[in-house]
């Protein structure tokens, strides 16, 4: 049977993880921080991204430890030994991946509405099946694509913030930077915001089996996409407010695109929203290949139709799975109610993060690794915090997502219990 290839280093990995971490949240969600934060945005970013840190630390332990396609599915059915709990945790992942990835390709179909106005369904169709079929090409021309387009978001950016930060005068630095019209809780609040600006690291791990060395490059690629981010957005929300200030950037619709425009004109802001465009379009890509591998992982584990488990023996990419989940993306977009779906994804993904960290917590108790005990149990305390933050609506569409994985378990098991009574 082929297997993947290893096509990837650090640096195709990290720029994975930095290029999905961004993704297009930070586009939206910095002005709805601010309503919250005021000027201390950058520091609702700093502690949201030290929560990130617990939650990446586990991945980092166990991605180390179990370098699988299937990543949290793998941890939990080798650290439990349940077949049922695991397929519930990879089903999920599977759940939220393609549904985020599918508003995202929506999100990228309004941007460049704005440039042609071509209906943002189409273009978010072509989207998907431009790079699902890039995704079929293979590997090592999706790491290309997505270290070009990583690239350039990261210079769109760091354009836009340190020019807001050269332009800080050190006579209001304090106001502009600690002042707030809610104090430190204005900021904690905002927090539960800014959070969901991190959701994406994760992915790296199942990128696991086509990663050279990945005991060392994928566990330390967890660590640089959340570091490096962190950065970034800092810069970005110190930037945000030196250049348009909290109040103008709380009422924004495009926030980024107005800072942009404030600071180096229509120019400016042209270019923040190809940056967006280069965003949303590299979220997506990153998207159907860690889903694609999470399916391969699990068929290949015998918890999915081993037809999913079939690799092009000269491509070296699981066809089958790269097909399915372009599939289940694009029969995804003519859905509504986008706000709730996308709150749905942070859901799910909090509860995949317990399940990671608790995980982790186990291994590490079993190794008696203290430091990563410790770092387990506050990824622990802050997921659960997290899970308090969500709406009936929200938590119905997961377990509806919950509930079509029953069925397809039930399915998959019935044809193996049929086929082992068979060969007896």
């Amino acid at each position: 049977m082929s297997k993947l290839r290893k096509e990837l280093g650090l640096l195709e990995l990290v720029m994975y993880g930095v290029g999905i971490i961004v993704g297009a949240g930070i586009y939206v969600l910095i002005g709805e921080a601010a309503k919250e934060a005021g000027n201390l945005l950058w520091l609702s970013f700093l502690i949201a991204s030290a929560i990130a840190m617990f939650t990446g630390l586990s991945y980092s332990r166990l991605s180390r430890t179990y370098p699988h396609a299937s990543a949290e599915y793998f941890y939990v059915k080798r650290i439990f030994g349940s077949r049922v709990l695991s397929f519930f945790v990879g089903w999920l992942t599977v759940f939220i991946t393609v549904l985020a990835t599918s508003l995202v390709a929506i999100g990228f179909g309004n941007y460049f509405h704005n440039f042609l106005p071509v209906p943002p369904l189409l273009t978010a169709f072509l989207l998907l099946l431009a790079l699902t079929l890039l995704n079929l090409v293979g590997i090592k021309e999706s790491a290309k694509v997505n270290v070009l387009l990583t690239a350039l978001v990261i210079l769109g950016l760091s354009a836009v913030s340190l020019a807001g930060v050269k332009a800080l005068q050190p006579e209001v630095f304090a106001e502009k930077i600690f002042s707030s019209p809610k104090g430190i809780t204005g900021a904690l609040s905002a927090v539960t915001i800014v959070f969901f600006a991190y959701l994406g690291f994760g992915r790296i791990a199942t990128l696991s089996e086509e990663a050279r060395g990945a005991e060392k490059t994928v566990p330390l690629a967890i660590m640089l996409s959340i570091v490096i981010t962190t950065i970034l957005y800092i810069l970005v929300a110190l930037g945000s407010v030196s250049i348009l200030g909290w109040k103008r950037l709380s009422a924004s619709r495009a926030p980024l695109a107005d800072v942009a425009l404030a600071e180096f004109g229509s120019v400016g802001a042209t270019v923040i929203s190809l940056t967006a465009l280069f965003a949303t379009a590299n979220t997506v890509l990153v998207g159907l290949i860690s889903t694609s591998r999470m399916l391969y992982g699990m068929a290949r584990e015998k918890s999915l139709p081993s037809v999913l488990s079939f690799v092009h023996p000269g491509r070296r990419t699981p066809v089958v799975s790269v097909l399915l989940t372009g599939v289940l993306a694009i029969s995804i977009l003519p859905l509504r109610n986008l706000s709730v779906l996308a709150k749905a994804t942070d859901f799910g993904a909090i509860i995949i993060f317990l399940f990671v960290n608790v995980s982790s917590l186990v291994e590490s108790v079993k190794k008696k690794s203290v430091a990563y005990i410790i770092t387990s149990l506050l990824g622990i305390t802050s997921c659960v915090f997290l899970l308090f933050h969500f709406t009936l609506d929200v938590m119905l569409i997961v377990a509806c997502g919950t509930a079509a994985g029953s069925v397809v378990y039930f399915l998959v098991h019935k044809k193996s219990r049929r086929d082992y009574g068979k060969k007896r």
